[in-house]
């Protein structure tokens, strides 16, 4: 498999949407049931689903901005990320249009959460219509480096590729 552009992944954030994602969504807890030992059938319930990782939650909501070319960061573009009281869903708002799929600009995208743990969500956007290389819809990985930084992987993309840094602009 080829591995996509470096300099796309490096200024293109995952703005754009999916929502034929079933098959992924099983995957993703099925994988989530074999990793906690789990030997029963998943809960409906997304919040219990969530609960030992909703520290990760509360950590990433709030406000974040991209560093710029310079390594600098301008807090007054900015996007601010929520979730669902179940956490099943991120919200992303920003002051800045998103630029969709089909082209259209939003200035909110959401995502449907389908796992976290430790420092990692795991979402794909609600209407993507990216599909990586083997025909599977895009799945983005928000990974917590620290308190005031995260970065996104795309699950189909090398181990250590990432997009440029987000960087907390509250707290």
């Amino acid at each position: 498999m080829t591995s996509p552009n470096a300099a796309l992944r490096c200024s293109q954030p995952p703005f754009y949407t999916y929502d034929h994602c079933l098959p992924m969504r099983t995957l993703f807890i099925a994988t989530a049931i074999a990793l906690t030992g789990c030997a029963t059938a998943p809960t409906t319930n997304v919040e219990s689903q969530f609960a030992s990782s909703a520290n990760i939650f509360t950590r990433v909501a709030g406000t974040w901005a991209y560093l710029n070319e310079g390594g600098k960061v301008d807090c007054k573009s900015n996007e601010t990320i929520s979730f669902s009281r179940d956490l099943s869903v991120a919200t992303f708002k920003s002051t800045e249009p998103y630029i969709m799929g089909d082209g259209s600009k939003s200035d909110t995208v959401t995502y449907k959460v389908l796992h976290a743990q430790g420092n990692v969500i795991t979402m794909f956007i609600n209407g993507e219509t990216r599909t990586t290389e083997g025909g599977d819809p895009v799945v983005w990985s928000l990974v917590l480096l620290d308190a005031q930084t995260f970065v996104w992987r795309r699950t189909d993309w090398p181990a250590g590729d990432s997009t440029n840094p987000r960087i907390r602009c509250d707290g």
